[in-house]
């Protein structure tokens, strides 16, 4: 909108991309963001802050005694918005690809994005999944159902900041 600073416009462009791209299984959202990058003449350069493990760091994240590794799919889908056989071939394609790997089993799924449906904890059961992790943004209650177990993300935060984020969860005094 007009009067609207450039970065905000940018932001919303963002957000609203982002929306669009997110609705989208993978295939479809990688054949949309390649159609995007031929549009503007520009290939897709990935963030070296995010990009995925190679097969020799996971090897040696996977070494160390206080990590257990788990799951997060194959290709990174939001998981409650497409169809059940789509997210059963994501969780078992992942968790098989690591066991493959590592050589051991991998009980654990963080779901992408927090992104589930009342199918998702069923199929990582299936799967062969022991718990799940949402992003809910929750204390874990007293009873709880493993395959949908939720997290307080912590992001880059200075001690006053996260101490008021556990008072807001009643974490502390």
């Amino acid at each position: 909108p007009s009067g609207q600073p450039a970065s905000q416009g940018r932001a919303d462009l963002h957000t609203q991309l982002y929306e669009a791209l997110a609705r989208l299984d993978t295939p479809d959202r990688e054949a949309a963001l390649a159609k995007l990058a031929a549009r503007l003449g520009r290939p897709p350069r990935l963030r070296s802050t995010h990009r995925p493990l190679d097969r020799e760091q996971l090897y040696r994240l996977a070494a160390h005694p206080l990590v257990t590794i788990g799951a997060h799919t194959r290709s990174h889908p939001h998981l409650g918005r497409i169809a059940a056989t789509r997210q059963a071939a994501e969780l078992a394609g992942s968790k098989a690809d690591l066991e493959a790997w590592l050589g051991r089993p991998v009980e654990l799924i963080a779901y992408p994005h927090g992104s589930t449906n009342a199918a998702t904890p069923r199929l990582a059961a299936e799967a062969g999944f022991r718990a799940g992790f949402t992003t809910m943004p929750r204390v874990v209650p007293h009873r709880l159902d493993p395959l949908r177990v939720p997290r307080i993300n912590i992001e880059d935060q200075d001690g006053d900041q996260f101490a008021a984020l556990l008072r807001w969860y009643r974490l502390s005094a």
